[in-house]
């Protein structure tokens, strides 16, 4: 766990472009994208909860709908039948 503040200055300089480069891959492009995301997400609750606080990113590739049924990891929706 890190506060919020040192993650946002970690993804600013760089510091986790190897991992996120294992998720994403190697398009710049993508990386500046989901580092802004990111960062932006972390300033977000900065500003509600306060920038001191510690958090854990962590990242699932998988989708739950609010009403708790499966969505398909490539977009289709999985509707379950008794």
């Amino acid at each position: 766990m890190l506060k919020v503040s040192s993650w946002i200055q970690s993804l600013e300089k760089g510091a986790a472009d190897e991992i996120l480069r294992g998720i994403y891959g190697e398009d710049d492009r993508l990386l500046k994208e989901r580092t802004s995301a990111y960062v932006g997400l972390l300033t977000a609750f900065a500003e509600q909860f306060g920038e001191n606080n510690e958090v854990i990113i962590s990242r699932s590739p998988g989708r739950l709908n609010l009403m708790g049924r499966h969505v398909d990891h490539r977009g289709g929706h999985v509707n379950p039948i008794a």
